[in-house]
């Protein structure tokens, strides 16, 4: 079952603001065997028009300026995150989002949500970063309360949401940037 992609869960962290983490879950870099499990969460949550998960998955699997990651319960692959380094060119209009390390693409299969795993998935990221950058960046669309709560429990700020980002921004909507402060790796 294929959710509306334009909708998004309401926001309703834990009561006492600690994720619960689900027994058994593991993040682990993603190997290549992982990449289809990958494009069935893409395939599940959104309609997948007009993108090549493959070759995006396998990109980010290949290239050492992106990182995959992969929850897993159980061997079964239940969510996945991506991790890739931009740099805006010469033609990048004056508000583009500033060059460095960007958690994209977070997914979480429905049956598995609100048990700590995108949480999971989130420090899995930092940590690959703070090894290579001391600043992270998001962005999200504004009405997707769900990320933006996420990330600001992992100490994203907003900066602002009048900014450029090459096929996010270029069809309109609003959206939210945010980055973090990451100690020395």
């Amino acid at each position: 079952m294929r959710e509306d992609p334009t909708s998004f869960e309401p926001w309703a962290p834990s009561g006492d603001g600690v994720p619960k983490l689900l027994r058994g879950l593991s993040v682990t870099e993603a190997a290549v065997q992982d990449v289809d499990a990958c494009i069935a969460l893409s395939m599940l949550v959104s309609d997948g028009s007009g993108v090549d998960w493959s070759a995006l998955f396998h990109r980010d699997n290949e290239r050492s300026d992106r990182y995959l990651v992969v929850a897993r319960v159980d061997e079964k692959v239940i969510g996945y995150a991506r991790t890739a380094r931009f740099e805006p060119d010469a033609e990048a209009p004056a508000n583009a989002a500033p060059a460095g390390y960007y958690l994209i693409g977070l997914v979480v299969d429905p049956g598995w949500r609100r048990q700590g795993v995108a949480t999971a998935l989130i420090q899995a990221r930092l940590t690959w970063v703070a090894q290579r950058a001391y600043e992270a960046w998001y962005f999200a669309d504004i009405s997707n309360r769900v990320s933006i709560g996420l990330h600001e429990q992992a100490g994203f700020a907003t900066v602002t949401d009048d900014f450029w980002f090459p096929t996010v921004t270029d069809g309109g909507g609003t959206h939210v940037l945010g980055s973090v402060q990451l100690p020395a790796g």
